[in-house]
């Protein structure tokens, strides 16, 4: 449950990437209100290694009222490190899926 900055900072096990963009959302909006959806806009590309799918980050989170879960494990996720490469070939595989095939 993330009610304040400090159960995100000092009283929870988060996964790294998902700490830096709640508390970036916490701080800016003084809520956890609405997480998921600022992160659906995001598009941030991640691999699903148990689906072996190209998706996007907010696909593995939920969201009920001050609470979060990460519905993979972590070592189940992989992200792209660096998305705005020149190529950008991760997310091109994220988002034109299905030219692919």
């Amino acid at each position: 449950m993330f009610p304040d900055m400090g159960a995100l900072t000092d009283r929870h096990v988060i996964m790294p990437k998902l700490f830096r963009r709640a508390s970036t959302h916490l701080a800016g909006t003084g809520s956890i209100s609405g997480f998921k959806e600022m992160l659906a806009l995001s598009d941030e590309p991640v691999l699903d290694l148990r689906t072996a799918n190209f998706t996007h980050f907010d696909t593995f989170i939920e969201e009920n009222g001050d609470t979060l879960q990460l519905t993979r494990l972590p070592e189940e996720l992989v992200f792209d490190p660096m998305p705005e490469r020149p190529g950008g070939e991760f997310n091109i595989l994220v988002n034109n899926s299905s030219s692919i095939l």
